[in-house]
């Protein structure tokens, strides 16, 4: 019985492992779908300008 209840133990942590794998596969698939948008590729390019903007800021 002991066993058998290691067992499970390992077999239920691999499916947490695989869920938390799949929900993050599925969080970096929306924000990639949102980054092909015009209010996406609009915020990356702000992200990208004040990045520029604040490395300036530092080094003048």
């Amino acid at each position: 019985i002991k066993q058998l209840q290691n067992e499970v133990s390992g077999l239920e942590e691999l499916s947490r492992q695989l869920f938390l794998e799949t929900h993050d596969i599925q969080n970096a698939r929306e924000r990639l779908e949102w980054a092909a948008t015009w209010q996406g590729k609009y915020f990356n390019f702000l992200g990208y300008f004040f990045s520029g903007y604040c490395t300036w800021k530092i080094f003048i």
